[in-house]
């Protein structure tokens, strides 16, 4: 794979689904969060959106990404509030752990192996 330039963030890695549930990961990104993060992970809507290089996508745990994806986001900018709608009651643990595992795969340096039963975990916390 080829070295992004310096300051910016490397190019996504190819995508494979996988028995390890890529294939699913891969579904539910493709139907809830391109509109948003765009297929290349650059930010269709700002660049908020942004998954390359973002904290949440190179933490191999997966900790901020189920955060996420189970509460949403929000951040206050200069020019308002951006915000990410929470999945958590949309989407079962399982689902939740392969989409985390697709985006950390895909757009960060380690892959995750996030299981539903820590998705359940992480849930019951908040």
């Amino acid at each position: 794979m080829a070295q992004a330039p310096a300051g910016q963030a490397p190019p996504p890695k190819e995508v494979r689904a996988d028995a390890s549930g890529g294939a699913l990961g891969l579904r539910i990104f493709e139907g809830a969060c391109i509109g948003c993060h765009s297929f290349d992970g650059s930010g269709a809507v700002s660049k908020y959106a942004t998954l390359l290089g973002t904290r949440a996508v190179n933490d191999p745990a997966g900790t901020n990404a189920t955060q996420a994806l189970l509460q949403g986001t929000h951040v206050h900018t200069a020019l308002g509030k951006e915000s990410m709608p929470g999945f958590g009651n949309s989407y079962s643990d399982a689902e939740i752990a392969s989409v985390v595992n697709f985006v950390t795969r895909r757009f960060g340096t380690t892959a995750s192996a996030l299981t539903p039963d820590e998705v359940a975990k992480r849930r019951q916390e908040n």
